[in-house]
Order: structure tokens, then sequence, then C-alpha cells
């Protein structure tokens, strides 16, 4: 159906840019269960990426309101994407 030609893991591919995953396990909206396929589906094409999970989020936070190592992990994260380093998951 629709959602599931919109889901980004029917789209992933080695050679993809790196990807930044930030979930929110409270989030009712989407259930963590796509970050974590989504995640999956990047390590097994060999994508870089990186997947935090905020305990008690919900869905659409935003860096004012979730702690310092969020923005301080997007920051280092594109830090090594520019950089051309290897990102660590």
């Amino acid at each position: 159906g629709r959602a599931a030609s919109a889901s980004p893991v029917n789209y992933v591919a080695p050679g993809d840019p790196p990807f930044f995953i930030v979930h929110g396990t409270a989030d009712t909206a989407v259930p963590d269960t796509q970050s974590i396929q989504l995640a999956a589906e990047l390590q097994a094409a060999g994508v870089p990426h990186r997947v935090i999970y905020l305990d008690g989020y919900k869905h659409g936070f935003s860096f004012q309101n979730s702690p310092p190592f969020v923005l301080q992990g997007v920051v280092a994260f594109l830090n090594q994407a520019f950089d051309h380093q290897a990102i660590t998951t």
C-alpha cells in the first residue's frame, strides 16, 4: 500500500549516504520497531549509520527539550560524515 511504498526501509541500498536516526521510546505515532528495522537494513547494506533511542520521549521532540548528548551526537556524526571518517554505530 501507500504506507509501505513511502517507507525508507524499502529503498535502502549500498552507497546510500550516512543516516542518523533518533527515536523516542514513547513515540505512539511511529513505533521504535521501524527504526530498528531501518537500522538493520542499513547494516545489511553496509550503509554508515548511528541510532539513538531516547527513553520516554514522544514523537516530534526538539533539540531544545532533548538531552544535550543528542545535539552533540548530531554534530559529531556530521563532522565524521563530512570528513569521510568511519561512522560508528
